[in-house]
């Protein structure tokens, strides 16, 4: 089902690739097609530095103007104990304005191209872990147990940083079966929100729209094969509403 009025703009990447060109170097020989392919150019590390501040600062505006705006309901209580909040990137766009007050952590790529997201996501209150499958997924996982441990609650978009899209990664089942902490599906619908072309069709929220979060169960996988913990998180998203496009009541 679509949601109802929604826009779809495309959403190009600009962010230049190597691919392979230093592969025959003797220092760097030994290092996978894909890593080489996401090694960003010095132009786009500078370009994506420049708009830093910039994106940071309309991010912030719009997010305040938006969620200020709308009529928000919240569906379900999420666990008062710390949790592994878990989203698919579709539903990325609302989730500092839902996670910020709670003060909890985020894990965010390590790409150029994320420099104006961390900055965004910290001045909505949460902290941030660098990394993402491919680039410091086991450095960023690693903080987020300690911040477990410690008593605060992590979101993970658990299909990013490309997709494939609704399909969980294994980072999350990971981090929950080492702390012990439950997984519990998020997501959000909008009456009028406008739906990007990009991979993960991201959601976003538009000024004065209604939008319905979600908080689903909370998931125990402790003691699950990964594959039947993959699959207990994955049906549990969907039936949250995951992947719904429908319009809220």
């Amino acid at each position: 089902m679509q949601v109802r009025g929604a826009h779809r703009a495309h959403v190009s990447n600009p962010c230049d690739h190597l691919a392979g060109v230093v592969a025959t170097a003797p220092l760097v020989g030994d290092l996978r097609q894909s890593q080489l392919r996401a090694m960003p150019s010095p132009v786009a590390t500078a370009v994506w530095a420049a708009l830093d501040y910039p994106l940071a600062a309309t991010l912030f505006v719009v997010a305040k103007l938006i969620h200020g705006s709308s009529r928000v309901t919240v569906e379900g209580a999420p666990p008062e104990r710390p949790s592994i909040f878990v989203n698919f990137h579709r539903h990325q766009p609302l989730m500092q304005p839902i996670h910020g007050p709670h003060r909890r952590w985020m894990m965010v790529s390590r790409a150029p191209r994320s420099r104006f997201i961390v900055r965004y996501t910290r001045w909505m209150g949460m902290d941030v872990a660098r990394g993402a499958s491919g680039g410091g997924g086991r450095e960023a996982l690693a903080e987020l147990a300690k911040a477990l441990r410690d008593g605060a609650s992590a979101s993970i978009a658990v299909d990013g940083p490309a997709g494939p899209a609704c399909k969980v990664k294994r980072g999350c089942i990971d981090l929950a079966q080492e702390t012990g902490a439950p997984i519990v599906p998020i997501a959000y619908q909008c009456a009028r929100g406008v739906e990007t072309w990009r991979w993960d069709h991201a959601l976003f929220p538009t000024p004065l729209d209604r939008v319905v979060v979600r908080y689903g169960p909370a998931l125990d996988v402790a003691g699950l094969p990964l594959d039947e913990a993959l699959r207990v998180v994955e049906e549990a998203m969907l039936v949250n509403g995951g992947s719904q496009r429908s319009t809220p009541p």
